[in-house]
């Protein structure tokens, strides 16, 4: 399952799709992952597009998201140009 910043095209995260024999994984894992890359920006959302307008992926945090399709995209309210962490080194 990947996730990209819908600016940059940028793959955010690659997980290994586990949670399911098709391929999935829960949403809450995903989201949470994203959130972190993206500065611990929690209030955002992943999408099937990169368009802001499009609608947002809406499932419960134990709800599983399938890996199709190619990717998801994680959008930050109000900053479509946002930072990611890049290394967690210290």
């Amino acid at each position: 399952l990947h996730v990209r910043h819908p600016r940059t095209l940028e793959v955010l995260i690659s997980l290994s799709a586990w949670n399911h024999e098709d391929g999935a994984l829960h949403f809450g894992l995903v989201h949470n992952a994203c959130a972190i890359i993206a500065g611990n920006r929690h209030d955002g959302y992943l999408s099937q597009s990169t368009n802001v307008s499009a609608p947002r992926v809406t499932m419960k945090h134990a709800e599983l998201l399938p890996a199709q399709p190619e990717a998801y995209f994680y959008h930050v309210p109000g900053e479509s140009d946002y930072s990611i962490v890049q290394t967690f080194d210290l």
